[in-house]
C-alpha cells in the first residue's frame, strides 16, 4: 500500500489544469474533531489537520486506484440536522464520517460545469469519489454527509449498491429556518430559481425574490433530485423530526447501512450528549423544543402563511410526495 492511499491523507483541493492536489494529514481522531472538514481553522467547526502538502494529481489517483469500498451518502437540503445525524452514527458505529468533504464539492462543480463531458472526465470523477471510501480498518465504512449542493448531482455519485439517505425537514420548519436573520441570504444564493421552477414543471407566476417562495422551490427541487435516484432499492428518505422522537432510529440507520457497532460501555451516554449539544459546534446546549420555538417565532414575525406554501409544494410535487413517503426508512 502506498502511504497516500490511506485516509490519513485527505484531498482538500484540486487544480485539474495544473495536475495538482492538496492533501491534509489527519488521524482518525482528527476526523471526529472536525465537525465540518470543509472548513479550515482552529475552531470546533473547522478542519483539524497536522499539515498540508501538494502532490501530482495523476500520481495521487494512481496510488488510490485499488480502493474498492464505496462510500455511502447522506444527502439533504440544508438546516435539517444532517450534521447531528452524522455525529450520532459516528458515535455508535464503526464509521469514518466525512462531513462536507471539500473535494466532493469540487467534484459536484466539475460534473455540473464541464462541457462536453468526456470518458476521461468520468474516470477522474469516479476515482475522486472512490478515494472517499477509504477507511482505517476493514470493518469500517465511510459515510459522506454532503453539503446541500451535492444533491444537485445525487444520481452521479451513486452506484447500484450505494446506500443513500435523504434527510429532510417539514416544509413549515424549513420556511422558518430559511427566514431567520442572514439565512435569507443563504437561500437566495442556492441557485437560479427560475431554472428550478422550470425543472419542476411549474407554470404559474411566482415572486422568485421572495424568501419563503425560494425556500419552497429549493425544498421541492432537492426532493425531486433525490427521487431521480435510479437505484431506489438502496435509498431511503428520513424526516428529521424522527431524530428526536424515535428512540431506536440510529440503530435502524446502522442496520440500513450495514454498520458494525462499537463496543463502548458509555455509547448511549455519548449519544445523549451529542443529541443535546448543537450539531455544528457543541458550544451551547441544543434543545429541539427551543429550536421549534425559534422557528415558530420567526414564522409569526415574518407573517409567513405556511399553509399556502405547503399547498404550493403539493401542487408542484403532487404524487412525488407519496413516493417520498413510500421510501422512508
Amino acid at each position: 500500500m502506498n502511504q497516500f492511499s490511506s485516509p490519513t491523507y485527505l484531498p482538500i483541493d484540486i487544480n485539474l489544469a495544473k495536475n495538482r492536489v492538496s492533501i491534509a494529514k489527519l488521524e482518525e481522531s482528527d476526523y471526529q474533531k472536525s465537525i465540518f472538514i470543509l472548513s479550515r481553522g482552529q475552531g470546533k467547526g473547522s478542519l483539524h489537520f497536522q499539515d498540508i502538502q501538494n502532490l501530482e494529481l495523476s500520481s495521487f489517483l494512481a496510488d488510490n486506484a485499488n480502493e474498492i469500498k464505496e462510500p455511502y451518502f447522506i444527502f439533504h437540503h440544508g438546516f435539517c440536522c444532517s450534521t447531528l445525524i452524522s455525529r450520532l452514527i459516528e458515535a455508535r458505529f464503526q464509521t469514518l464520517s466525512l462531513r462536507e468533504p471539500p473535494v466532493i464539492n469540487w467534484a459536484t462543480s466539475f460534473k455540473k460545469n464541464t462541457y462536453p463531458w468526456t470518458e476521461d472526465n468520468e474516470i477522474i470523477f469516479r476515482k475522486i469519489i472512490d478515494i472517499h471510501g477509504r477507511t482505517f480498518r476493514s470493518q469500517q465504512r465511510a459515510i459522506i454527509k454532503c453539503s446541500d449542493y451535492v444533491t444537485y448531482c445525487l444520481s452521479d455519485f451513486i452506484r447500484p449498491t450505494t446506500k443513500t439517505i435523504f434527510l429532510y425537514s417539514d416544509l413549515s420548519e424549513y420556511l422558518g429556518s430559511c427566514s431567520k436573520e442572514k439565512r435569507d441570504q443563504w437561500i437566495a444564493n442556492r441557485g437560479d430559481f427560475s431554472t428550478m421552477k422550470e425543472y419542476l414543471g411549474y407554470q404559474k407566476c411566482l415572486d422568485l425574490d421572495d424568501t419563503p417562495t425560494q425556500a419552497t422551490l429549493y425544498w421541492c427541487f432537492q426532493i425531486a433530485k433525490f427521487l431521480e435516484n435510479p437505484y431506489s432499492e438502496n435509498a431511503r428518505s428520513l424526516n428529521m423530526n424522527r431524530i428526536f422522537s424515535e428512540k431506536n432510529l440510529i440503530k435502524s440507520l446502522g442496520n440500513f447501512f450495514g454498520l458494525k457497532e462499537k463496543y463502548i460501555f458509555f455509547r448511549n451516554r455519548k449519544q445523549k450528549t451529542i443529541r443535546s449539544s448543537y450539531s455544528k459546534t457543541g458550544d451551547y446546549e441544543f434543545s429541539y423544543s427551543h429550536r421549534k420555538k425559534i422557528i415558530s417565532d420567526t414564522l409569526k414575525e415574518k407573517q409567513i402563511q405556511t399553509k399556502w406554501f405547503e399547498n404550493l409544494a403539493l401542487e408542484i410535487l403532487g404524487e412525488k410526495l407519496n413516493k417520498l413517503e413510500s421510501m422512508k426508512l
